[in-house]
């Protein structure tokens, strides 16, 4: 069985304000779309990372985290 994934990057560090919204919204995703599928089964994954320091570069700071992290 493989790994059942979602990591959440927030370019400014606000994962914790918004993580309950992302679990609801991916079980009613789930719910409507793949009907079988078990919400159970998925772990969120808040990965550590540097924070972005202005309001123009989290394209860098996202590009950077895709090459360290395996998909």
């Amino acid at each position: 069985m493989s790994k059942k994934v979602i990591v959440l990057i927030d370019p400014l560090g606000n994962e914790p304000n918004y993580l309950l919204k992302v679990q609801h919204n991916w079980s009613m995703f789930l719910k409507k779309y793949i009907p079988g599928e078990e919400v159970a089964q998925w772990n969120i994954h808040v990965m550590h990372h540097s924070n972005q320091e202005d309001s123009s570069s989290c394209g860098v700071l996202i590009l950077m985290v895709n090459i360290h992290v395996p998909l």
